[in-house]
């Protein structure tokens, strides 16, 4: 009878944890290293640690002149907030294109 009850209770357990995760939902990672080569962009479905799914993936590169403006504002210098805010946009733009692409 003991063994029984053990067993109940950790089915009850188990179904209390399984309440407590989350929804899958889908999530955007950007990376723009310190190599200045341009943004990479994954896209993921997760409902916790250990259920994930990959979505998809992208490497937008950087032209020339980006690259430049980006170094010109290395240390905080030059025009900090309007590469800040191309930069945004490619970011911006990366996304639009990674979830263009994965439907």
């Amino acid at each position: 009878m003991a063994e029984r009850s053990r067993e109940g209770a950790e089915r009850m357990t188990s179904a209390a944890k399984q309440s407590e995760i989350p929804e899958a939902v889908w999530a955007v990672g950007l990376m723009s290293g310190t190599s200045m080569d341009g943004i990479d962009a994954a896209l993921i479905r997760s409902a916790g640690a250990g259920a994930v799914t990959a979505g998809g993936f992208l490497s937008l590169p950087y032209d020339g002149e980006m690259r430049r403006r980006l170094r010109a504002v290395l240390g905080g210098k030059g025009a900090v907030g309007e590469v800040e805010r191309e930069l945004t946009l490619c970011h911006a733009e990366a996304v639009r294109r990674l979830l263009a692409e994965a439907g």
